[in-house]
């Protein structure tokens, strides 16, 4: 999926959200995350999250090392070390700190973005 943390990327545990799958409440995976369904409360994956293209995420605050996001993603705060949106999605925050931020030809981000060095985002 995403970022490893140096750990050997066939060791790292992936939880997926299923479509039609609703969560609310905090949400914190050891490993990377996709989001098939609607996650509604606080988001932090240890690794990368996945919001696929029928993935809905509404947090106050989502944490990952790397995002790519498909589908919809509306918080108050994004941190992550890489974000990704890719042509259908969506981000809209007010404010992403990350060190490198990627829109695709038809994505949406709407956000203050912060810039950080190496190691100071997530």
């Amino acid at each position: 999926m995403a970022a490893t943390n140096g750990r050997d990327p066939r060791t790292l545990p992936i939880t997926v959200i299923a479509d039609g799958t609703r969560v609310s409440g905090s949400v914190s995976v050891g490993g990377d995350l996709r989001v098939d369904g609607a996650i509604e409360g606080p988001l932090m994956a240890a690794a990368g999250c996945e919001v696929a293209p029928h993935g809905v995420v509404s947090v106050e605050t989502a944490r990952a090392e790397a995002l790519v996001v498909h589908g919809r993603l509306h918080a108050s705060q994004v941190h992550a070390t890489r974000v990704a949106v890719m042509a259908a999605g969506q981000l809209i925050a007010q404010v992403v700190v990350a060190e490198s931020v990627e829109v695709e030809a038809g994505g949406k981000f709407a956000a203050q973005l912060e810039i950080t060095r190496r190691g100071a985002a997530a």
